[in-house]
């Protein structure tokens, strides 16, 4: 898949409101990344605040875009998530 359709997919997901359960994002990055086989799109959810002391945010995000977009995680695309006060 082409990489530009895959970050439109991506972004276009991330957002919509009700992905981020409830948590305030401060800003999302978005950088193509170059390996050995291939430039991949790769994201970073900057979350407004203290990050929980338990947060399934992450996991909740990567199984929302496989099941709406069949794109896998660490596969097609990479994502993270951090926290900033």
């Amino acid at each position: 898949m082409n990489i530009l359709h895959v970050e439109k997919i991506i972004l276009e997901y991330l957002n919509r409101g009700h992905v981020h359960t409830g948590f305030k994002v401060k800003e999302i990055k978005n950088e193509t990344v170059s390996t050995y086989d291939g430039l991949y799109p790769s994201f970073e959810i900057i979350y407004e605040g203290k990050q929980p002391q338990y947060s399934i945010v992450q996991l909740e995000i990567t199984e929302g875009i496989e099941k709406y977009t069949t794109l896998k995680n660490n596969k097609d695309y990479w994502i993270g998530i951090s926290w900033e006060e």
